[in-house]
């Protein structure tokens, strides 16, 4: 997969394509509106995703209240997990990458639309679509919201109530409206699991890492 840059925002596409026109328009929003009730097993939201076109990885758990737009547009690795009253825009495609956590509240946001040179400054016929990347691991915590066209680098920490405005770089804690990059983050673990033996919790190095030690690297 090429690499994507994080210096500008993802080029503007065209809309989703239903093969049933209106038809599926319409199940999708019954389907959509049905998975945010408290009365859905969550076991069930992901192979709902998948009749609609989405494609869902493993272990991935969708709370009640999360609102999909357009599930055809959207792709969930394994691990993922998405809590209570969260929104997803996909008129544009959305990737969440693995283990991403997604909090109370967030808005991941594709769509929008050019001022009017008229004082009715948004008109209905300019729609811009931009895809949306949230890369491994990445934490998006309660109520922040991700703008049209960026992607949020593998690692990264979006605090509460921040506006992600622009593409960010990996391992960084991000805060503000517009948000801004406030530290790096360590990945020093990353060569760490955790095990329990006997109800008592110890690290040991990955086999990876082992392997890696052995060769002299």
């Amino acid at each position: 997969m090429a690499e994507v840059s994080h210096a500008q925002k993802q080029s503007p596409v065209g809309p989703a394509h239903r093969r049933l026109g209106k038809v599926q328009m319409i199940a999708e929003k019954v389907a959509m509106s049905a998975m945010q009730s408290v009365l859905c097993p969550i076991k069930l939201r992901p192979p709902i995703l998948r009749f609609f076109g989405a494609k869902i990885g493993r272990n991935v758990r969708i709370a009640q209240k999360v609102m999909i737009g357009q599930p055809t547009n959207l792709t969930i690795s394994d691990g993922v997990g998405i809590n209570i009253g969260s929104f997803i825009d996909c008129s544009a495609p959305v990737f969440i990458g693995e283990r991403v956590r997604i909090g109370y509240g967030v808005i991941i946001n594709t769509g929008s639309h050019m001022v009017s040179q008229s004082v009715y400054r948004r008109s209905s016929d300019d729609h811009i679509r931009r895809p949306v990347r949230i890369e491994r691991g990445c934490w998006l915590q309660t109520r922040c919201m991700i703008s049209p066209g960026v992607v949020v680098a593998e690692g990264c920490v979006v605090l509460a109530h921040a506006v992600i405005t622009k593409s960010t770089t990996s391992n960084g804690e991000y805060a503000g409206l517009p948000a801004v990059r406030k530290r790096s983050l360590s990945v020093s673990d990353d060569e760490t699991e955790v095990r329990a033996i006997g109800g008592i919790v110890e690290p040991f190095v990955a086999e990876g890492a082992r392997k890696r030690s052995a060769a002299g690297r």
